[in-house]
């Protein structure tokens, strides 16, 4: 659903407002210990689909009532995530309906567009790898500066055994606020090196008008390790 603007700024400073759980729960329009009971009992269905080349995906989907809290949760979300964007970033961002320059896949393959050189590198198990304590980092951190109990709560009502669930509302959002610090590193890289870099979720690109050397995938790759990611050597 795409917002209007303004609509975006009340939804992103009303969740910034935030103080307590009980605020939370007044947020998410839900009771505290109907809030409280969803955090503990966690109601997710776990089953597995089957990708293009045949190799199982995990999917871990959130039931009912639990969906609805993370959904408009995820409406908060997207809110403040589009007023601190990653200007790399161009998966799962909801922009509002005035948006001149849309972020998707087809305006992230744009930017590479007439380069002579490319190099593609893909996350494994990308939300896997964002941990509970990552997230809690999210929330204690600016734009949100909660406090340890809420950021600890919001860490745990968003994560299943440890870290982002794949099958979540709120997973992708948090997945872009999880990578902003390596977007930014790599941001910088590339532009010292004369490359041009974006990513679509999990998906890293790199191009260049000059061959990009193997000592720059190297240091590439240590930036990716050194901010907790692991690259899938398989599709790169």
């Amino acid at each position: 659903m795409a917002f209007s603007k303004e609509h975006m700024t009340a939804l992103s400073h009303q969740l910034c407002r935030v103080k307590s759980i009980s605020d939370l729960a007044g947020l998410l329009q839900t009771g505290l210990p109907e809030l409280l009971k969803l955090r503990l009992e966690k109601p997710y269905s776990v089953f597995e689909v089957r990708k293009q080349k045949g190799k199982q995906r995990l999917i871990e989907a959130p039931a009912k009532d639990l969906k609805k809290a993370l959904r408009k949760l995820n409406d908060h979300l997207q809110a403040a995530y589009f007023f601190c964007r990653s200007r790399a970033a161009y998966g799962f961002i909801q922009q509002p309906k005035s948006a001149n320059k849309k972020r998707n896949i087809l305006t992230n393959a744009r930017l590479h567009c007439g380069r002579k050189y490319m190099v593609n590198i893909d996350l494994k198990d990308f939300f896997h790898q964002v941990s509970r304590m990552r997230v809690a980092g999210i929330f204690r951190s600016a734009p949100f500066q909660f406090n340890t109990e809420l950021s600890s709560f919001l860490a745990e009502f968003t994560t299943y055994n440890g870290r982002l669930p794949m099958g979540s509302p709120t997973s992708p959002v948090l997945s872009n606020f999880a990578t902003r610090e390596l977007d930014a590193d790599l941001l910088s890289y590339s532009l010292q090196n004369k490359m041009t870099y974006s990513r679509y979720v999990d998906d890293l690109t790199f191009s260049a008008n000059q061959p990009i050397s193997i000592e720059q995938y190297y240091t590439i790759q240590d930036m990716i390790g050194k901010k907790g990611f692991t690259i899938n050597m398989e599709k790169v």
